[in-house]
Order: C-alpha cells, then structure tokens, then sequence
C-alpha cells in the first residue's frame, strides 16, 4: 500500500506541475497589438450604438481566430480591443464590418437607427464587407499614443446620395 499512495503521490504532483506550467504562457503566445482608434459616423452623425468588428484579410495561423472589436460611443469613436479593453489590434490589413446590436426590449430608445437591418446587411456583411482598415506598426522616430485611422463614413438607405 505505501508503494502505491507514494506512485498516486507522484502523479498528482506532475499532473499539478503540468497545469500551472500549461497555464502559466496564456501571454507568450499572444501576437503583439498597436493601440488604434477611429471613428464611425452615419450620415454625417455619429453612430451611436453600433459596434465594428475587425476581420484580418490574410489570417496567419497566429491571428486567424482574432477578431477586434469595439462598441460605438456617442461621439461616434471607438477604441479597438483583441485581449483586453481598448489594447488594439495586430498589425494587418482588415475588414472593417458595422453592425447595430438587434433591437429588444431592454434597447434604449434612439440609440439605434430606424432601418439598422438595412444597415447591418450593407455594412455588417461579412460575405461582402464595404470598409476596410490597413494597421501598420509607426515609424521608430514616431511617438504614439495610439493610432488613428480615417472616420468611416456611413450612409443610410433614405441618404444614399449624402456626401459630406
């Protein structure tokens, strides 16, 4: 019996080595991210509640489950996440897809447009993305805080002619 408690012993102690070594590297096999911010606007307005999803174009297989994304503030900004709130994206070439969250009864009222179906079909599309976003890591002389790319400028079904 003392032979066989001292071989259950062992185990038990290479099982909980293994464990805490296997959980220990969560961080090393993260790619590295670049701060980035924009701006969602939605004939001329800011699209207050909508969300953007970040879809890389050419996944590598370090990236290919990584998705940043960010909800739409009432300023129409957003700040990307991929790990953690607001840490930013891997470098890379991106879909850009807007959506508005499917209206319910616990949704405020206004914060989100009338036709929000036409509007996640045109620009929510994964199948056919309208927008598109380039991150690229800053020059070594550059300081940055984060980097900001172009407002992307919606335009709703009854405004498709707008143009600011």
């Amino acid at each position: 019996m003392h032979k066989t408690s001292d071989y259950f012993l062992k185990c038990l102690i290479l099982l909980l080595l293994s464990f805490i070594m296997g959980c220990g590297g969560e961080n090393e096999n993260r790619v590295p991210v670049l701060p980035v911010k924009g701006q969602v606007l939605l004939d001329a307005k800011p699209a207050v509640g909508a969300y953007v999803e970040f879809v890389q174009k050419n996944p590598t297989d370090a990236t290919k489950n990584i998705s940043p994304t960010s909800s739409v503030d009432e300023n129409g900004e957003f700040i990307l996440s991929t790990y953690a709130m607001g840490d930013g994206v891997p470098e890379g070439e991106y879909y850009v897809l807007v959506r508005w969250p499917t209206p319910d009864e616990m949704t405020e009222p206004d914060t989100y447009p009338e036709n929000w179906e036409y509007l996640r079909e045109v620009y929510g599309d994964p199948e056919n993305p309208q927008l598109s976003a380039v991150i690229r890591q800053p020059g070594e002389d550059e300081e940055i805080t984060a980097i900001v790319i172009p407002a992307f400028r919606l335009v709703s079904e009854e405004n498709e002619e707008f143009e600011e």
